[in-house]
């Protein structure tokens, strides 16, 4: 038996790929439907947003199981062309992620003054 390397950027790539995918098939309908109006709405209101901004103008009566399924709305909010990702990070908010770095995306239909993340 032959051991995989640890470090093979397609296997890493495919792994991520299929994690997403799983987290927003887990996902309902409504859930996505509602994260995606409040990921355009965060885009409308703020020149970058993070996952948190996602999750915070959320309505409280939908859920998901699973709160890793914002990936794949950030990675579809960009599709959408209303964000664009940068390289730059800056630690979630919530209590609960223990302030993890958190992607920061451009907002491309910011109605305010500026790019100031």
């Amino acid at each position: 038996m032959t051991q995989q390397s640890l470090f093979d950027p397609a296997a890493g790539r495919r792994a991520r790929d299929e994690a997403l995918d799983a987290v927003d098939e887990a996902a309902s309908a409504e859930w996505r439907k509602e994260a995606m109006r409040a990921g355009e709405q965060a885009a409308r209101e703020l020149p970058g947003i993070i996952s948190d901004d996602v999750a915070e103008r959320m309505s409280p009566d939908v859920s998901t199981r699973d709160l890793r399924a914002l990936g794949p709305v950030m990675i579809a909010l960009g599709k959408a062309g209303f964000t664009t990702p940068t390289e730059n990070f800056k630690p979630a908010r919530k209590k609960t992620s223990h302030r993890t770095p958190r992607r920061i995306w451009q907002s491309l239909i910011y109605m305010g003054q500026g790019w100031l993340v």
